[in-house]
């Protein structure tokens, strides 16, 4: 089931109840979703996530719930915090995880999971593609933030990909300052010289290392369509 409730509160009440009388969902499930991050409400002129189930709000106050109960069912796999300095952290995030939530919940994005874990305002710095697994850092005050974020959009920290194909028979595109070799996916922009094939001497497997010219989201979506695993 998939359904927006969007509405302004006539006479005041308790969260859980105006929702669960407005949808016909049960209170139990309208808890749950709140918890997950599917609830919002406008407080002081800006939308948040409503979390509280028994909050009481006045007359007025618009409220929203994207319910989906296969985005609210899913479970994944949990990150691993790797360094907590004080005002950011480093984790490490499965593959599937999503960086942020949406407006249907935020329950299996790692920005939600590290709030909860450390109990301390999270900030988002830079975004992995759920499709890749890897590290990222989050900050934990708006000046570090700031700081960290300037990194990456100045390029004196910058992101590195490595696509392990676990096919190690097929045909495999490659490119390299002195040429290239194979042919690249559909989709997928002109070979040049930052990405190069390496490989896997355990496994087998092919695996490109690959820092692209073009849009990351686009690299990582097209490498994950043709089954690479990213890292």
């Amino acid at each position: 089931m998939r359904t927006t409730i969007d509405l302004i509160v006539q006479q005041p009440g308790v969260a859980v109840d105006i929702l669960s009388e407005a949808s016909g969902l049960p209170k139990g499930r309208i808890k749950d979703a709140m918890a997950k991050g599917a609830c919002w409400w406008t407080l002081k002129g800006k939308q948040v996530r409503l979390r509280k189930a028994k909050r009481e709000v006045k007359a007025g106050t618009r409220l929203q719930l994207h319910y989906d109960d296969t985005v609210l069912a899913r479970k994944l796999e949990t990150p691993e915090l790797l360094e907590d300095k004080s005002r950011y952290s480093v984790w490490y995030k499965p593959h599937g995880l999503l960086a942020q939530g949406s407006q249907w919940g935020d329950h299996c994005s790692l920005l939600r999971l590290a709030e909860v874990q450390l109990d301390r305002p999270c900030y988002l710095i830079h975004r992995l593609d759920a499709d890749a697994a890897g590290l990222m850092m989050i900050a934990h005050d708006s000046k570090a933030a700031g700081a960290l974020s300037q990194c990456f959009s100045g390029r004196t920290m910058t992101k590195h990909y490595l696509a392990r194909d676990p096919q190690p028979l097929r045909h495999c595109f490659v490119s390299s300052a002195s040429g290239c070799a194979g042919s690249a996916p559909s989709g997928w922009p002109p070979c040049n010289e930052q990405r190069h094939r390496l490989r896997c001497r355990r496994s087998h497997s092919r695996a490109l290392y690959v820092r692209p010219a073009v849009s990351v989201v686009l690299a990582v979506r097209v490498l994950a369509v043709h089954g690479f695993e990213l890292f």
